[in-house]
This record gives C-alpha cells, sequence and structure tokens, in this order.
C-alpha cells in the first residue's frame, strides 16, 4: 500500500494493519489489551469500526501493545 503523507491512511487501513500484526505476531486483543493496560471490549470495538480512537490511542495500541516503534509500524504504508 502506497501513501504519499499520513493524512491518506485511512483509520480502517490502519485498524486492518493491527489486525495483520496481531496475527503473524499471534498475538489476541486480549494480550494486546494487557500490554497497553486497556480495556478489551474498547480496543475490540475500535478494531471492528465501532469507535473512531483519539490518536494517543493509537499509538499506545502500536508502541506498548503490538512493542512496535511507530516508524516500523507504518513503514508497509510508505
Amino acid at each position: 500500500m502506497s501513501k504519499n503523507n499520513f493524512e491518506e491512511i485511512t483509520y480502517q487501513e490502519i485498524f486492518a494493519h493491527i489486525k495483520n500484526k496481531l496475527k503473524s505476531n499471534n498475538l489476541s486483543i486480549k494480550k494486546l489489551s494487557l500490554n497497553c493496560d486497556m480495556d478489551r471490549r474498547s480496543i475490540h470495538r475500535m478494531l471492528n469500526g465501532s469507535r473512531e480512537p483519539k490518536v494517543n490511542t493509537l499509538i499506545r495500541i502500536i508502541r506498548d501493545g503490538l512493542n512496535m516503534p511507530l516508524s516500523e509500524f507504518f513503514k508497509d504504508f510508505d
């Protein structure tokens, strides 16, 4: 997926990428929620598009939940 700037990346694309990272790292939403100290149901609703998160919530999920630097997570969008 090629994006010229981050403003073009949709929440749905970010959520899909988080789900792919969960699958490839064999992580459950429960483990993700424990890693980033967030409610499992909130993460589930967000990843299913029922809830739009704040930017700092996404950062926390990526950085702490997936244990991944933001630069590494977003390099796939270049």
